[in-house]
């Protein structure tokens, strides 16, 4: 087992997607990863992503982590990483050498990064240079809009917290609609999306969405109505696949 600073937030020692609930935004941003492709990690933290990429899928994956101890510990995992921002020019240019040497990306996988971020739309805009024209772009971010979050703003309350939406570490906020809009302004074509969804509790051991998949005969139906209608509602999270937009 790795040894692991108690400050580092976002540590695995094993990454097992297929083990986390289907909604798991781990598991639905890790599942559009293309088995054999050329990846660039962002934020890639201890690396624990990256070496199931590696290992799991065949990806021939570059990390990138801006805490240098958490960069240390993904090279011990014998991960290729750059300990840097991605907001600084020498990142972006050690970034641009690697891909004048070995070719663009087929994907660039980004989880829990954006928000973070001083300009999330500068960082979707310098990645397109880095992927291939049909290269994927893999992003998630909370959601804003999300409904507890709506209940807190009506009592008056706007109290960041250690982890989760209102993670005091957080510079932008985005609901689903305003996040899809931004890959459109950047230059991108939105495949698809997906929600990691903390719906309404009708009892203490059943969420709205799990009655709805329990109707006989129209229920999963239903089920997937109910998440794409009211996504900007019970998405606690959102991952978005985007593609280049040519011309």
């Amino acid at each position: 087992m790795m040894k692991r600073d108690p400050a580092i937030k976002y540590h695995r020692d094993l990454f097992r997607p297929d083990q986390l609930k289907a909604d798991d935004i781990d598991r639905l941003s890790a599942a559009l990863v293309p088995p054999g492709c050329h990846l660039l990690e962002v934020g890639c933290a201890t690396g624990y992503a990256s070496e199931h990429f590696t290992k799991e899928l065949g990806c021939t994956v570059l990390g990138i982590e801006y805490d240098e101890p958490q960069a240390e510990m993904a090279r011990s995992r014998g991960l290729t990483v750059i300990a840097g921002s991605i907001e600084d020019r020498a990142t972006l240019a050690q970034i641009q050498e690697h891909v004048d040497t070995r070719g663009a990306f087929d994907c660039i996988y980004a989880s829990s990064v954006i928000e973070h971020l001083a300009d999330g739309a500068g960082f979707l805009t310098h990645m397109k240079p880095f992927l291939k024209p049909t290269g994927r772009l893999i992003v998630t971010a909370p959601n804003i809009a999300h409904h507890t979050i709506r209940r807190r703003l009506l009592l008056g309350r706007f109290d960041y917290v250690e982890y989760g939406i209102m993670d005091r570490t957080h510079l932008h906020f985005y609901t689903i609609p305003s996040f899809l809009r931004l890959f459109d302004e950047c230059g991108f074509c939105v495949l698809s999306y997906d929600i990691d969804a903390i719906d309404f509790p009708v009892s203490p051991w059943h969420r709205l969405q799990d009655v709805l998949s329990a109707i006989p005969g129209i229920g999963p139906s239903l089920r997937r109505r109910y998440r794409r209608l009211f996504a900007n509602l019970i998405g606690y999270q959102v991952v978005v696949c985007a593609v280049p937009r040519s011309g």
